[in-house]
């Protein structure tokens, strides 16, 4: 009987655990990407901010931290800037000449029709939207609001990826600053 009772109370602590683990799990899914994105940024830039720190020596490591973090996210955050405001700009000129009927469409080349497969199409609904663009957007109305929506998307996407990169970056750098713990 003592040993039947034990194994309820063994399944059930093994129960409880599976369930707390999952319960764990649920938790850390969210930050599973950018954890796992930091550790490959960690592994990726270890060796040039190791070479720096073996350069300027151990004692001013969170200098060399702080100002290996601030490089780096310099190289990343200028080009961003650039597109982003140049992507920015043009829409909004785009959206400005189009509210003052000066949009212009250039015509297609002629060599676009010698595109395999989709040239012909293309030529054709270019040619017509350089023609017509006011009409040629009612005509296809659904089709241009449907674009729209899925180009918001794609932004708001772009976005969610360069927010969860840079903040990988940041926890990266914590894994560097740290990683003299790993070897003991």
């Amino acid at each position: 009987m003592e040993t039947k009772s034990n194994l309820i109370t063994n399944i059930i602590k093994i129960a409880l655990v599976l369930l707390l683990l999952v319960w764990c799990f649920l938790i850390i899914q969210p930050f599973l990407l950018v954890i796992l994105w930091a550790i490959i940024l960690a592994v990726a830039l270890f060796p040039v901010y190791k070479s720096i720190l073996n350069r300027i020596g151990e004692k001013r490591k969170k200098l060399i931290t702080l100002l290996f973090g601030i490089l780096v996210s310099i190289l990343l955050l200028v080009p961003a800037y650039f597109i982003t405001k140049s992507v920015g700009q043009t829409t909004l000129n785009a959206v400005n000449d189009i509210k003052n009927n000066t949009f212009q469409l250039p015509a297609p080349d002629e060599s676009v029709k010698e595109w395999p497969m989709v040239g012909g199409n293309i030529y054709e609904n270019w040619s017509n939207a350089s023609t017509d663009l006011k009409k040629y957007s009612i005509e296809h109305k659904d089709f241009l609001l449907d674009q729209r929506s899925k180009q918001l998307t794609g932004f708001k996407g772009f976005l969610a990826a360069f927010i969860t990169f840079f903040v990988a970056f940041l926890l990266s750098l914590v894994f560097m600053y740290h990683s003299d713990y790993a070897n003991k």
